[in-house]
């Protein structure tokens, strides 16, 4: 004996079903939750992304400070909806920071010309930050331009990093050929 219910009764039960099942319904995130969410994915990124520089899995690695980039990309959009809650200064050194690591990625993959523009665009978000410009003066001098490196290690001696300006400098006179 088959027991068939009418198709209205049907659709009922299984609506009673689905909303019993269903999770309870919540707010979406407040503009200002979404900020610390993002902020907070874009740490994590940059933290995955120096673990697995160190482990010298620089290919995974440059796909996290990229994803941390983007995060702090999405977070600087939404800053502007909130006027006075971010703070654009700390919101740059990450970014700069994200770049930075990035470069150095790409520098250990052997990319040095992608390595260098993002050293460049990382000054371009913080001015005085002494990894982009050590960074830099790395790259220039892989790249063969001294005068370049010497002019990062001035930048650094500046800025007051002496040990990283001496530690570039050291770098440069191993590399220099020799005049004749």
């Amino acid at each position: 004996m088959s027991y068939r219910l009418p198709y209205l009764s049907l659709l009922l039960v299984s609506a009673m079903l689905l909303s019993a099942c269903a999770p309870q319904r919540t707010r979406p995130p407040t503009i200002r939750q979404q900020i610390r969410q993002l902020q907070h994915q874009a740490i994590q990124y940059n933290r995955e992304g120096l673990r697995l520089a160190k482990q010298r899995r620089y290919r995974l690695a440059q796909e996290r400070f990229t994803l941390a980039m983007h995060r702090l990309t999405m977070m600087r959009s939404l800053c502007f909806k909130v006027p006075g809650f971010c703070d654009y200064r700390t919101l740059n050194h990450n970014y700069a920071s994200a770049l930075t690591n990035r470069g150095a990625a790409k520098a250990a993959r052997g990319l040095f010309d992608d390595a260098l523009l993002d050293a460049r665009k990382a000054l371009i978000y913080n001015r005085g930050y002494a990894k982009a410009h050590f960074l830099k003066g790395l790259l220039h001098l892989r790249l063969g331009d001294f005068r370049a490196a010497r002019h990062e290690a001035r930048i650094l001696d500046r800025l007051g990093y002496h040990n990283r300006a001496r530690k570039l400098r050291r770098k440069i006179h191993r590399r220099r050929p020799p005049a004749y």
